[in-house]
């Protein structure tokens, strides 16, 4: 509906008999019935000028054109500002024309290049006692002849639009700017006159373009240091964070958000396309609606979730810390996970002077609808996980002194346990059993004479690097033993048989 579009007869052009000719005219025609309906000012946002750097808008209101059989100059003025509200430098009304503008769309199309309006400074002269006081006025002009008016489509309606340039830093100052509009002819009964009807304020909106991140600190997705005036990206923009920690919080939309470097720290839920660069980071423990392209570091800090698929590539990480006062920090993607790369595990815990020994911790570092492919290499604190043990799904890895880390993958993700084991479980199963006893026998280092070679999976349990007695006691003194596990006999006797064994082992040892 146009009930809230400024209607006033306006310049028109066409071509006739290969001659370009433009017949316009702008007349005001009555106010509406209902003065309080204000008809609207359109602005459409064309983006950031790569030339100039500057912010560039089409400002319009809806027109009728006007017929007329006269050749006559048609003229239309831009008015901004007042006393009070004093227009930034930066500021320029480049041009002046008529498109046709589809009103369901907004789509912009013909007689921008056919409108030859020129700049006309001597028109605010005219019309200077209608004006406000201390406003600033960019006039058009353009010598018309006799044309008639072509169709339009069901949707489409005529705009007169002024091209706007400003600085992104000043446009914060147009909002609110008071704006009006003249127009008229030096034809009889059409003056240069001031319309009324429509609004008399600015408001912008967002500017298109790529937002990027001013890297003056840390800050808030919304907080408007995004280099394009006072606003933030929404919707149709495209975000970049090339520097420092930016915080969503809150539901935020772009189309499409490229982390170059720096962290994109999602606590909310943010509706976009992702692209994290190489030494860029997406972190937190929010939601991500879109697909997901990784490589750089995928960090965590609780439960991140993808609505969509993810892609972490051959040089990209997904870095899971560990720890007993750490949140568990997983990833969870609802459709395809294709992964190359690292899986990076973080552990801060110091278990050998804090650990309690038998504790286990577990993390779902990775759950996904489905998994493409796999990780290349998976590392702990920087150094590549060894595989020492083969489970059912994976591997498990010693780092000495009873810690082990075992990764398992299945069809949907990994799966990450650290365990602190007990006495005895020289395999890292969480049982000290038969099958712990019968490995460290077998390793051949029991009281051997070579001086401080062995260690917990060869039978030192105590950690002075010597396989003995000692650590046959002590690991059963722990209670630990689990006799069931593989129908052995009772700990008491098992240990009893052993220290016969060994007693049998030296005295053989001393004969020889």
């Amino acid at each position: 509906m146009r009930s809230k579009w400024l209607r006033v007869t306006a310049c028109w052009l066409m071509l006739t008999s290969q001659v370009r000719m433009a017949s316009a005219c702008v007349m005001p025609l009555p106010p509406p019935v209902e003065i309080e309906n204000e008809y609207e000012i359109e602005i459409h946002s064309l983006g950031l000028s790569p030339d100039t750097g500057k912010l560039e808008y089409l400002i319009g209101i809806e027109v009728e054109l006007y017929q007329s059989n006269e050749p006559a100059k048609c003229s239309c003025l831009l008015n901004l500002g007042n006393t009070n509200a004093q227009l930034p430098a930066s500021v320029v009304i480049s041009q002046a024309s008529i498109n046709v503008t589809d009103s369901l769309t907004g789509e912009l199309r013909g007689y921008e290049d056919e409108f030859e309006f020129e700049d006309d400074s001597e028109l605010e002269a005219e019309i200077q006692n209608q004006l406000p006081v201390g406003s600033q006025s960019y006039g058009f002009a353009v010598d018309v002849n006799a044309v008639s008016s072509l169709p339009l489509g069901a949707a489409d309606v005529h705009e007169l639009l002024f091209k706007l340039e400003v600085a992104p830093e000043d446009l914060a100052a147009l909002e609110t700017m008071p704006i009006s509009f003249a127009a008229g002819s030096d034809m009889p009964g059409h003056p240069l006159q001031v319309l009324d009807g429509y609004k008399s304020i600015l408001t912008f909106p967002p500017p298109k373009g790529v937002y990027t991140w001013d890297g003056r600190g840390d800050g808030d997705w919304v907080e408007p240091r995004w280099g394009l005036g006072n606003y933030y990206p929404l919707e149709d923009a495209k975000a970049s964070v090339n520097t420092d920690l930016v915080t969503v919080s809150g539901s935020q939309l772009a189309d499409k958000t490229t982390v170059t470097s720096g962290n994109l720290q999602v606590l909310g839920s943010l509706q976009t396309e992702l692209q994290v660069d190489t030494g860029g980071t997406l972190s937190g423990d929010g939601l991500v609606v879109g697909e997901v392209a990784v490589e750089g570091v995928v960090s965590p800090s609780g439960g991140l979730a993808i609505n969509g698929d993810i892609e972490i590539s051959q040089k990209a990480q997904l870095q899971i810390v560990m720890g007993s006062n750490e949140p568990p920090a997983e990833l969870s993607v609802s459709g395809k996970a294709t992964l190359e790369g690292v899986l990076s595990l973080i552990d801060n815990d110091d278990l050998l002077s804090e650990g309690i020994r038998g504790e286990q911790l577990s993390v779902a570092a990775l759950q996904a609808g489905r998994l493409s492919g796999a990780f290349t290499r998976i590392q702990l604190n920087g150094n590549t996980l060894v595989a020492d043990f083969a489970t059912v799904d994976g591997f498990r890895s010693h780092l000495g002194h009873g810690v082990f880390y075992t990764v398992d993958q299945n069809e949907n993700g990994y799966q990450l346990t650290r365990l602190f084991a007990l006495e005895g479980d020289a395999d890292g199963d969480g049982v000290f059993d038969s099958g712990d006893l019968i490995r460290v026998f077998q390793a051949g280092q029991y009281e051997d004479a070579v001086v401080g070679n062995s260690n917990w999976l060869t039978g030192d349990w105590t950690g002075d690097g010597e396989f003995t007695t000692t650590d046959l006691v002590f690991a059963f003194q722990t209670g630990a033993y689990d006799a069931a596990a593989r129908q052995v006999p009772e700990p008491a006797s098992w240990l009893l048989g052993v220290v016969g064994l060994l007693a049998l082992m030296r005295r053989g040892r001393r004969r020889g």
